[in-house]
């Protein structure tokens, strides 16, 4: 492995010698490569002027703003698995030189590992790949045919990140090795990722989904191929800014399982929850056997431009005679799914497809206009038939974004400086009057001894501008959503108690909030209910400055408290107990502060950290693992 500083130029050299004759390749699982060895190192001539050429159909530079300029000047030439592995940190580039990468293959594989930013994580039949926390990090290849990143175990992920920012992949083919069974990990999995660039790689099965983002801000494939993946292509959930851009999706859905030889194992192909623009543009849809092709809940700008999407098969039909001879028959699945706000949907060829369900599926406020054109007319299952393909002109995505023109967090949560000086007073003592007054900037006193979620009138409904319901296993769950400046105030923890009663839904979950306090109550599941639970009492998602306070979380709750990708939180005062697994859970968090709490009578009296830091228990630090406390 060698490692050096370049000048920009000399960097551009190196990007335009490895990444000018990149293609991607379509047949299924990996690209044949040769093994790993002794690379010789890339020779350098100034006489090459600057600049990054593209590396499929659509250029990274012109589609994402990629310069030269905003590259970091490290660069380090790894030929082996082992040293691609302990080149893995902030601010640089990692060139790969053609061959295969096993990641099951590296000497440290499955081994605890002295690195700040990555670790191998444990799985059903193995070990993934976490990367976390590093900002400025780029993986590059010569192409998808020549250059490839595999792990062996069916049951994980091939590459996870982890809180990253300004992350980039190019040239790369990523996926599982050739083995016959399913798969239950993905290819890419991003979590509280923010800024990161997917080009022209090539992502394919047995991984259940292409991509699969939570919790991500500005998150770019260009000129990339998903194809031969078991479930679906792509996944975001509670994301902003997601867009696939001159792409192909290809042939997921249809399973390599002899004993399912029916291959119907598709469920969405692509699939947003909760989240503000994806745009899936310019791209090939084509030979996919799903459940769904367009799923959309409780998300707002998603869009569907410039596609072909042709010769794929969607939903589920069955009929027969059951035992007593009579006749039956259902289906299921949908090409539009659509739970919100509407598709917006334009310039897309839709021909040669075998839809064997409902064309159309609307719930909640899309009912009326599910799926429109950019003008706003509503579009039927022939209009979108009669429709032709038209190239949509990817310089012109942010003028249909105008409420997010910046990815980052900063511009999600807004300035703490714009709060308004008084906030909204509101006393409630039902369910009903308790969602009607979830809103920004307000304080809800709860003026009753029970608040119980499931007496709502919409409950299991669409929900409000800033709650919605999951639709979980055994009950609906509600979901507060992007609110700032919200505070739930409590009698008392002795006297006001907010029930759930699904065994399977987070009593509260608070997805993409700033600013929130809860104090003074006590939450928890229905006591009287047997059984066990698999839902949480308090769950964060992308959350800052929350405080909990003077609390009491009870079982049958998984854990007292879970937070993903949250910071700036404080929990004071608060008793968790008689919980079925931890007391806390915490991954990707920062700056979180327990003080005078107790944790007891759980299966684990514990925090348990994953890829935290700055975490504090009456001032003493807590680590990576199991804290007992």
């Amino acid at each position: 492995m060698n490692k050096r500083r370049y000048s920009r130029a000399g960097l551009a050299l190196i990007l335009a010698l490895l990444l000018l004759p990149v293609a991607c390749v379509f047949a299924a699982g990996p690209n044949p490569a040769a093994a790993v060895g002794a690379a010789n190192p890339v020779v350098l001539s100034a006489s090459i002027p600057s600049g990054l050429p593209s590396g499929n159909a659509v250029s990274i530079s012109d589609e994402a703003g990629l310069s030269d300029a905003a590259l970091p000047e490290t660069v380090i030439e790894v030929s082996t698995v082992d040293e691609l592995l302990n080149a893995i940190g902030p601010d640089r580039v990692i060139c790969l030189a053609d061959g295969e990468y096993n990641l099951t293959k590296a000497r440290s594989y499955g081994q605890s590992v002295n690195s700040s930013c990555w670790y191998w994580e444990g799985g059903y039949e193995g070990y993934q790949l976490r990367i976390f926390g590093v900002s400025n990090l780029y993986l590059l290849g010569s192409g998808s045919a020549r250059c490839s990143i595999v792990t062996e175990p069916r049951y994980s992920n091939v590459l996870c990140f982890a809180d990253c920012d300004s992350l980039g992949l190019r040239g790369l083919s990523v996926g599982h090795t050739p083995e016959q069974g399913y798969c239950s990990g993905g290819v890419l999995d991003l979590a509280g990722c923010m800024d990161v660039i997917i080009d022209a790689c090539d992502l394919y099965g047995c991984g259940t989904v292409g991509i699969s983002a939570t919790n991500c801000r500005g998150l770019t494939a260009v000129g990339t191929v998903i194809h031969d993946c078991t479930y679906g292509a792509l996944e975001a959930y509670s994301c902003r800014n997601f867009r696939f851009l001159g792409g192909s999706i290809i042939n997921c859905g249809i399973s390599k399982d002899p004993e399912n030889s029916d291959g119907w194992t598709g469920f969405e192909l692509i699939h947003a929850d909760n989240c503000s623009f994806v745009a899936i543009v310019n791209t090939v849809i084509t030979g996919n056997v799903v459940q769904t092709l367009f799923s959309s809940s409780a998300s707002v700008g998603f869009h569907v431009l410039g596609c072909e999407i042709c010769d794929n098969t969607v939903g589920l039909f069955e009929e027969g005679r059951d035992d007593a001879g009579g006749y039956y028959s259902y289906s299921y699945g949908s090409v539009f799914s659509v739970r919100g706000a509407e598709i917006w949907y334009g310039g897309n060829s839709f021909f040669g497809n075998r839809v064997k369900a409902d064309f159309i599926y609307a719930e909640g406020a899309s009912a009326a206009a599910p799926v429109v054109s950019l003008d706003g007319i509503v579009l039927d299952r022939p209009a979108i038939e009669a429709m032709q393909r038209e190239a949509y002109p990817t310089d012109r995505l942010d003028e249909l974004d105008p409420s997010f023109p910046d990815t980052g967090a900063d511009a999600f949560f807004g300035s703490p400086d714009a709060a308004p000086a008084v906030f909204n007073e509101i006393h409630v003592t039902t369910a009903d009057e308790f969602l009607a007054a979830i809103s920004d900037y307000t304080v809800i006193h709860l003026d009753t001894d029970l608040l119980d979620l499931s007496t709502a009138s919409d409950y299991g409904g669409f929900g409000g501008s800033r709650y919605y319901w999951a639709d979980n296993y055994d009950g609906p769950g509600l979901v507060i959503s992007g609110v700032s400046g919200l505070s739930i105030v409590g009698q008392g923890k002795d006297r006001t108690v907010i029930q759930a009663v699904p065994r399977y839904s987070d009593v509260l979950y608070f997805d993409s909030c700033h600013d929130v306090s809860i104090s003074d109550l006590t939450a928890g599941h229905e006591k009287q209910e047997p059984g066990s639970c698999s839902g949480d009492v308090l769950e964060f998602l992308s959350c800052d400055q929350v405080t909990v306070a003077n609390c009491g979380l009870f079982g049958c709750g998984v854990n007292g408290i879970v937070a993903d990708s949250c910071s700036d939180f404080a929990v004071f005062n608060t008793e968790i107990y008689d919980c079925s697994w931890h007391g806390a859970q915490l991954y990707s968090c920062s700056d979180f502060r327990f003080e005078r709490c107790s944790i007891h009578d759980c299966a684990s009296n514990d925090i348990y950290l994953s890829d935290c830091r700055d975490t504090l228990w009456n001032g003493a630090n807590l680590y990576n693992g199991s804290n007992p406390v």
